[in-house]
């Protein structure tokens, strides 16, 4: 479990770096989520109800 770890993914908004997002949330650590597409980090954003990520 990582829930007691934050992690900073780049390129975060879709592919390899999406999924890095996907495995360290489902791992219930903290996730600061960056890419140049705004509009990316808000679909990702959108797609979880959870506190534990911040773009």
């Amino acid at each position: 479990m990582l829930s007691k770890v934050h992690v900073i993914v780049t390129g975060a908004g879709a592919g390899i770096g999406k999924e890095i997002v996907t495995s360290c949330l489902s791992e219930r650590a903290h996730v600061v989520a960056c890419d140049i597409s705004e509009d990316s980090l808000n679909e990702l954003k959108a797609s979880y109800s959870t506190n534990k990520l911040s773009t």
